[in-house]
């Protein structure tokens, strides 16, 4: 598994995220994208097995502004149809959606104060890749997600969520399968 994302050194072109997720999936690594703008959109013509963009991401990438979460869903799917495995939205307090082939899953954190805003979306990527790596199910990988994003909100300063600290979140997130619709 490889995640890539965040912005470019200055003077780098954004196709180099494509040619690095291109790479990757020759050597048969699963890859997480987590990008915005030209970078994100570069990097999906790769064909990612993953992306994560958050609400504003997913607007700026499909063109037009999302209000439902029937707008998010059908987003995800458009981005999909471009070769994207699995897209995943994340959401703030409203929480992460996954869309995947069949799939459309929502995992909603409990109502928190947040104390940082900071490395939300990384530790996010962060708790679902530990849910692939321990071979976990998209739902399963999801909620992990979820709750590693929350427990990072509840930490001061910039200081990231413990293995512990994300654990005990973990039964607090709600599980939503918006599959049937």
């Amino acid at each position: 598994m490889m995640a890539i994302g965040g912005s470019l050194p200055r003077g780098v072109n954004p196709d180099a995220y494509r040619r690095i997720i291109t790479i990757m999936r020759r050597k048969g690594a699963a890859t997480l994208l987590d990008a915005d703008g030209e970078n994100l959109r570069c990097g999906i013509r790769a064909c990612p097995d993953y992306i994560k963009p958050n609400r504003h991401e997913i607007s700026e990438l499909v063109g037009r502004k999302l209000n439902s979460l029937e707008d998010f869903i059908q987003a995800a799917e458009e981005v999909r149809s471009q070769g994207v495995g699995t897209v995943l939205v994340s959401m703030g307090a409203d929480g992460m959606m996954a869309v995947a082939d069949g799939k459309r899953y929502l995992a909603i954190p409990p109502k928190v104060e947040t104390v940082n805003n900071v490395g939300l979306g990384d530790s996010a990527v962060a708790g679902f890749i530990y849910g692939l790596a321990n071979r976990f199910d998209l739902k399963d990988c999801l909620v992990h997600g979820t709750a590693a994003g929350t427990a990072t909100a509840m930490k001061p300063g910039t200081a990231r969520a413990s293995k512990e600290d994300v654990m005990a979140m973990v039964p607090r997130i709600k599980f939503r399968d918006l599959t049937e619709g």
